[in-house]
């Protein structure tokens, strides 16, 4: 019915990675991402926000980049909300899922037991009634 397969040892093929975006897919994706996208929150408004100084020159040598990001203060605080929002509603589902796992557990572990209180009781009851014919036909 089934067919032996043949043992053939083909070697794995890692996919190759693939190139970093160019600067102009970076700034297209940032110019068109929704206020709402978690992925895109990180804006800086002006030097002064720089305390590096190679930061500070890549700032100014990528003026298009400042033209994309211009954010109001307002804008970034709503966001950091948001991010702040997200990871601790993260920790919580991440703590539910212990919890649930723990209770699928708790859950599997009471229903063997029923089973098996299930299967004493039928043993029990099947004992009764041999005793109980027994005793009627003697």
């Amino acid at each position: 019915m089934f067919s032996k397969k043949k043992k053939t040892s083909k070697p794995s093929i890692i996919p190759v990675r693939p190139s970093p975006p160019a600067d102009e897919e970076i700034i297209r994706d940032i110019s068109i991402a929704p206020d709402d996208d978690v992925v895109f929150t990180t804006v800086l408004k002006d030097e002064d926000e720089f305390h590096d100084a190679e930061a500070s020159e890549l700032w100014d040598s990528d003026l298009e980049f400042e033209d994309a990001l211009e954010e109001t203060e307002e804008n970034i605080q709503r966001r950091f909300e948001k991010i702040c929002r997200f990871v601790e509603i993260n920790k919580t589902l991440l703590k539910e899922q212990e919890n649930m796992k723990d209770s699928c557990l708790r859950l599997k572990e009471s229903c063997d037991e029923i089973n098996r209180n299930t299967t004493e009781l039928e043993n029990k009851l099947k004992e009764g009634k041999e005793s109980a014919e027994l005793s009627v036909e003697t």
